[in-house]
C-alpha cells in the first residue's frame, strides 16, 4: 500500500514536472516565433522603403525581444488582462510624452509618398519641419508590438493561426505592391521561415501542446533549408523575366485603356538616357545630399553631360573636350557637398577653376568612393575666355554639333519656318538671339507638366515630337529640344543632368530627388561654356536677354574643379536626373513638406479608401451568405441536413447540444429527413446566434469577424 502510494506520488510529481516543462517550452516557442515575425516584418518595411524610412535597427531588435518575451510570459500564465492594461497605459504615455505620433506621421508620409509615385494616390503630410527626415523607429516598434501580441497569444493560448497570420501579414503587405520597395533578403527569409513554422506547427500544438513544441523545433532545420533553396532558385536580383513581364503588363494596360505607369526617376542609366521611356513623373522628397554654400543663391550641381543624340536617346561619348571654360578673376569661397550614399560621379557646382573643369570632361568619376568633398567657387564677377581655339578642336565642334541627318533637316526647317522672326538677318544670329527665339517659342506654345505622356512608339525623334506635337513637357523635354535646335544652328551644345537647389549662406541645405533637373550647356567664343535652362519654371536669370546691342547675358556659367576629398562611404547610382518641378521663386529645399498642398484632401482620400475597404468586406459577407443559403437549399433533405450540420459546427461555443442524431440518420441510414427535423437544425443555429449575442462586446466583435470571413 505504501509502495503504491510512493509510486503514485512519483508519477504525479513527474507529470507536474513535465507540465511545467511543457509550459516553459511553449513560452520559448511563443517568444522565438513572436520575435522572428515582429522584427522581420518591421525590418522588411524599413529596408523596403529605405532610405525614406529612417530606423535604428538595434533599438528595434531589442524592443521586439523584450515585448516578445513579455507577451509570451503573460499569455502563458493567464495574465492577459494585466498585459492589455499595461499595453494601453504604455501607448498613452508614449503618445503623451514621446514623439511616437511624429514617428507615425513621418512613416505614413514616407510610405504614401512612394505609393503616390507608384499610383498617384496622394501623400499624407503635416505642417511639420523636416517631417520626412524624422526617426520612424518608434512607429515600427509599435507595429512590432502588435505582431508580438498576436503571435504570442496564438502560440501560448493555443489558438487558431488566423490572428497571428493577420498580424504578421497586414503590415508586410505595405511593401508588396510596388516594384521598387523590395525588402532586404535576410529579413524576408526570416519572416517567411517563422511564418511557415507557425502555420505548420500550430494545428498540432492546439491538439497536444508537447507535440506541437517538438514539431516547432524539428521544423526549424528543414524549413530553413527549403527557404534557402527557394531564394537560391528565385533570387531577387538578376530577374531575367523583367522585360517579358513589362511587355505583358503594357499589353494589359493598353487593352483596358489604363494610362502609363508613373515613372519614379528621371535619373536614368549612367551611360544612356532612354528618351522613349520619358513619361509621367512624380518626384519624391528622398534626401540625396547636403550642401554648405557660401552665398544665398541657386546652385546647379552638375552630375553628367551627354553629347551624342540619336533621336531616341542621349549617350556619353566619354571623349575629352578642349573647348575652353571661363577663367574667373575674383575671390574664391568654399562650397561643401556631402552625399547620403557613395555616388558613381561627383557633383560639381559652376564658377570653378577652368583648367580643372577642362580635365573633367562630361563627368568626374568618383574613383575613391568619397561622400564628402569641397570646391573653391568663384564669385560672379569679371572673367575671361581664351578665344585662341586651335584647329585641333575641330573634332570637338563636329561632335558637339552632330545630329542625325533627318533631325538636322527638320531642325533647320523648323528654324526657318517657325522660330526666326521675319526681320531676322544673318548678322543677328548669335547664341543669345537663338536662345531668345527658343525661349519665346516655348513660352507661347508649351506648358510645364510632370504628367506629360511618353512619345508614341512609332515616332523616332524625341525633339521633333516634343516641339511639334506635345503641348506639355518637363526639363528632359525642354533641355533635349533646345540642345538639338542649338546644334542645328552650329552652336556646340550638350545635355546635362544633375540637381538645382536654392541654398542659404552659412547653412546646410538638403538636396532631394525632388530637385533633380536637366539643362543645356552651350559654348560661345565670348562666354565659353554657359548654362541655358529652357524649362519654363526655371528662373529667368538663367536665360539670356536679347538686345540690339548684343550685350553679354547675365548667366550662371560652368567651371568645376577637382574637389578636395574628405571621406569615402557607401554607394548609390544616380545618373540622369529627375525633372524638377520649380516655381518662379524656387524655395529653399530644407523642409520636405509640400506646404502648397492641402492636407485635408489627402486625408479624405485615405479615409475613402478605408471606408471602401470596409464596404467591400461587408458586401462580400452578404454575397457569400446569399450564395451559402442557395447552396444549402439545393439537393434532397438528407443532403441539406448534412450541409446544415457542417454550418452549425461553428456555433459550438453557444453551449447548446447539437442535433447529432439527425446528422447521423442523414449520413448513415435510409431514413428520409423530414422538414421538421430540418427546421430543428435551423432552430439550433438561430438559438446559438441569440446566445452568442449575449457574450461580452469584444467577443461579439471577434465572432462577427469570424462569421463574416467564414
Amino acid at each position: 500500500m505504501i509502495c503504491r502510494r510512493f509510486m503514485l506520488r512519483g508519477i504525479i510529481t513527474s507529470e507536474v514536472r513535465y507540465l511545467k516543462l511543457d509550459k516553459l517550452y511553449t513560452v520559448l516557442c511563443g517568444f522565438v516565433l513572436a520575435f522572428a515575425l515582429s522584427f522581420a516584418c518591421a525590418a522588411c518595411i524599413a529596408s523596403a522603403f529605405a532610405p525614406d524610412v529612417i530606423v535604428n535597427f538595434s533599438a528595434l531588435a531589442l524592443w521586439c525581444a523584450f515585448f516578445s518575451l513579455l507577451s509570451a510570459l503573460c499569455f502563458s500564465f493567464r495574465l492577459s488582462i494585466p498585459y492589455v492594461a499595461f499595453m494601453l497605459l504604455l501607448a498613452y504615455l508614449l503618445c503623451r510624452y514621446s514623439d511616437l505620433i511624429l514617428s507615425f506621421q513621418a512613416l505614413l508620409h514616407n510610405l504614401t509618398t512612394q505609393y503616390d509615385i507608384g499610383y498617384g494616390w496622394g501623400v499624407l503630410t503635416w505642417e511639420i519641419e523636416d517631417l520626412a527626415l524624422a526617426d520612424q523607429t518608434k512607429a515600427l516598434q509599435a507595429v512590432a508590438s502588435v505582431i508580438c501580441a498576436s503571435v504570442s497569444w496564438t502560440v501560448c493560448q493555443r489558438r487558431a493561426t488566423f490572428w497571428a497570420i493577420a498580424g504578421a501579414l497586414l503590415p508586410f503587405l505595405s511593401c508588396t505592391f510596388l516594384l521598387k520597395t523590395v525588402p532586404d533578403e535576410k529579413y524576408l527569409m526570416l519572416w517567411l521561415l517563422a511564418l511557415l513554422v507557425l502555420v505548420l506547427s500550430q494545428p498540432t500544438r492546439r491538439s497536444k501542446e508537447r507535440d506541437g513544441n517538438k514539431l516547432t523545433a524539428l521544423l526549424l532545420i528543414p524549413t530553413s533549408i527549403a527557404v534557402l533553396i527557394l531564394f537560391a532558385f528565385m533570387p531577387q536580383e538578376s530577374y531575367s523575366g523583367r522585360k517579358q513581364a513589362d511587355a505583358a503588363l503594357e499589353k494589359i494596360e493598353t487593352y483596358f485603356g489604363i494610362d502609363e505607369k508613373v515613372k519614379v526617376s528621371a535619373v536614368f542609366e549612367a551611360e544612356n538616357v532612354d528618351l522613349t521611356e520619358v513619361g509621367r513623373q512624380s518626384l519624391p522628397y528622398i534626401p540625396v545630399m547636403e550642401i554648405y554654400a557660401p552665398r544665398s543663391e541657386g546652385y546647379y550641381l552638375r552630375g553628367r553631360a551627354y553629347d551624342i543624340y540619336d533621336g531616341m536617346s542621349w549617350s556619353d561619348s566619354k571623349e575629352s573636350c578642349l573647348l575652353p571654360w571661363r577663367q574667373y578673376e575674383t575671390e574664391r569661397e568654399e562650397l561643401k557637398i556631402r552625399t547620403r550614399n557613395t555616388e558613381p560621379y561627383l557633383y560639381q557646382p559652376y564658377r570653378l577653376y577652368a583648367q580643372q573643369m577642362q580635365s573633367a570632361g562630361n563627368a568626374i568619376e568618383n574613383k575613391d568612393g568619397v561622400k564628402e568633398y569641397t570646391y573653391s567657387v568663384y564669385d560672379e564677377g569679371s572673367y575671361s575666355v581664351n578665344t585662341d581655339v586651335p584647329f585641333s578642336l575641330a573634332e570637338d565642334y563636329r561632335r558637339l554639333t552632330a545630329l542625325p541627318v533627318d533631325t538636322r533637316q527638320w531642325a533647320e526647317d523648323f528654324w526657318q519656318e517657325t522660330l526666326f522672326f521675319e526681320e531676322t538677318e544673318p548678322a543677328m544670329m548669335d547664341e543669345i538671339y537663338l536662345i531668345y527665339c527658343i525661349r519665346n517659342f516655348i513660352d507661347e506654345t508649351k506648358e510645364y507638366s510632370l504628367n506629360t505622356s511618353k512619345m508614341p512608339s512609332e515616332l523616332k525623334d524625341f525633339a521633333r515630337w516634343f516641339m511639334e506635337d506635345s503641348g506639355t513637357g518637363y526639363c528632359v523635354h525642354f533641355a533635349t529640344a533646345s540642345t538639338v535646335l542649338l546644334r542645328a544652328m552650329g552652336v556646340p551644345a550638350r545635355y546635362v543632368t544633375g540637381y538645382y537647389v536654392e541654398a542659404e549662406a552659412g547653412r546646410e541645405t538638403t538636396v532631394f530627388e525632388k530637385n533633380s533637373h536637366a539643362w543645356v550647356e552651350y559654348w560661345s567664343e565670348i562666354d565659353g561654356w554657359t548654362i541655358f535652362d529652357p524649362t519654363p519654371s526655371a528662373e529667368e536669370s538663367q536665360t539670356p536677354t536679347y538686345t540690339t546691342e548684343q550685350t553679354v547675358p547675365d548667366i550662371a556659367t560652368t567651371e568645376p574643379t577637382e574637389p578636395t576629398t574628405q571621406a569615402p562611404t557607401q554607394p548609390k547610382p544616380t545618373n540622369e536626373p529627375e525633372t524638377q518641378e520649380n516655381t518662379s521663386d524656387k524655395p529653399t529645399q530644407q523642409v520636405p513638406v509640400k506646404n502648397d498642398e492641402s492636407v485635408f484632401p489627402e486625408i479624405l482620400k485615405w479615409i475613402l479608401v478605408v471606408l471602401g475597404s470596409v464596404f467591400i468586406i461587408i458586401l462580400q459577407s452578404r454575397l457569400r451568405l446569399k450564395i451559402r443559403t442557395a447552396y444549402t437549399n439545393r439537393g434532397g433533405s438528407n443532403a441539406r441536413a448534412l450541409k446544415l450540420w457542417k454550418r452549425l459546427q461553428k456555433y459550438r461555443k453557444s453551449g447548446l447540444e447539437p442535433p447529432l442524431q439527425i446528422a447521423l440518420r442523414a449520413k448513415f441510414s435510409a431514413h428520409e429527413i423530414s422538414d421538421g427535423e430540418l427546421r430543428e437544425m435551423e432552430a439550433y443555429i438561430k438559438d446559438s446566434v441569440q446566445l452568442l449575442k449575449k457574450r461580452a462586446w469584444y467577443h461579439r466583435i471577434i465572432d462577427r469577424i469570424i462569421l463574416a470571413l467564414y
